[in-house]
């Protein structure tokens, strides 16, 4: 069953966003996950416009929002939560992000957080380590629940079957289009250096197209120039190209022994999981709550103390000699998105009882 489709009983669960990989993993046959009306749940949601709740007359049972409200002024927010409160419906927030990976400050993304901790009727968060920090900023606790599997599970027992031979260590590193937390030309030339160093790596290297054209509007000329350059050298497989599929974005990482994720800010990754799923190391930054996650190796990166090459070299120079990681046991990884499911199921009661 599509767990973004609507079903005929059950609890009526408004999800922002219905379309994301983390909340269809939460596919219960007790929730109804309500299409948004607007055919853009991550956008331009309706389930995040007060009017729609005031004048809607047979509404959800609850709100749970998840991602998408950084688009919104935290006025609208707080009358969002206002509308809900006087309707007696509950709402429900996952802290996914601490910190906004899209913003280059945190103003923004900090007041509609404020606004959301305060107004929600129940906190979820993925790790201890944000849930510790919520209880820092807000005083509020936050039930966790891991990350569920975003791979499927024939592509998780598929990974377990893959053997590795004696190929160079293959390193993802896909900088998309530049988002504000990455590092970009310091941590590939960090990178470039162990495989220079080691002669057993290859970097294979992703960049969007409008990163490498002079026009484009994320263009990067230093990373370009250094990416053209490993590329002449041998280092790097240098692979432009738009926006990468989902099925694409898996071939990426089933094909590679390590994965970077480039970051100077951020909270969690679902991308982590992914590569988890299919057995690809995760070297990942110190940064938020990566480390919890399960990264499998961490380096020195963040907003205050920047970036250290040399805590990344040594990084990869431990991943390429551990080598790949395990993947998770496809049975396991069900039991867990069962659990994480059912977890929310009784959440959602024990609020709509007392509403």
């Amino acid at each position: 069953m599509d767990p973004s489709a609507t079903t005929t009983s059950g609890l009526r669960v408004a999800s922002v966003p219905a379309t994301h990989v983390y909340v269809r993993r939460l596919e219960h046959p007790a929730v109804e996950r309500l299409r948004d009306p607007s055919g853009d749940d991550r956008r331009t949601p309706c389930f995040l416009d007060p009017s729609w709740w005031d004048h809607v007359v047979d509404p959800p049972d609850l709100l749970h929002v998840h991602f998408g409200f950084e688009y919104y002024d935290p006025r609208q927010l707080e009358e969002l939560a206002a509308v809900l409160r006087r309707r007696g419906i509950p709402l429900v927030y996952t802290v996914h992000d601490l910190r906004n990976p899209n913003h280059d400050t945190a103003d923004l993304h900090d007041a509609g957080l404020d606004v959301l901790l305060d107004a929600a009727d129940h906190l979820v968060t993925l790790t201890d380590w944000a849930a510790d920090r919520i209880r820092d900023r807000c005083g509020r606790s936050a039930t966790v629940l891991p990350h569920p599997h975003v791979a499927d599970l024939d592509r998780i027992a598929a990974a377990a079957e893959r053997r590795r031979d004696d190929r160079p260590y293959r390193l993802g590193i896909h900088f998309k289009s530049l988002r504000p937390n990455m590092v970009r030309a310091p941590l590939l030339a960090a990178a470039a250096d162990v495989a220079r160093a080691r002669a057993t790596i290859v970097l294979e290297v992703h960049l969007h197209c409008d990163v490498v054209s002079p026009a484009g509007e994320n263009h990067d000329a230093e990373l370009v120039t250094l990416a053209c350059d490993l590329a002449d050298e041998g280092l790097v497989d240098l692979r432009v190209h738009p926006y990468l599929s989902h099925d694409e974005l898996l071939e990426l990482v089933e094909r590679c022994d390590g994965y970077v994720l480039p970051y100077r800010f951020g909270t969690h990754s679902g991308l982590l999981e992914l590569c988890r799923d299919l057995g690809t190391a995760v070297l990942a930054p110190s940064c938020g709550g990566y480390g919890a996650q399960g990264a499998h190796h961490v380096f020195t990166s963040d907003e205050d103390a920047g970036f250290d090459p040399a805590s990344f070299r040594d990084a990869l120079g431990t991943a390429v000699d551990a080598g790949p990681p395990a993947p998770p046991s496809p049975a396991r990884r069900d039991e867990q998105r069962r659990e994480v499911a059912a977890a929310h199921v009784r959440i959602y009661r024990s609020l709509v009882s007392d509403a």
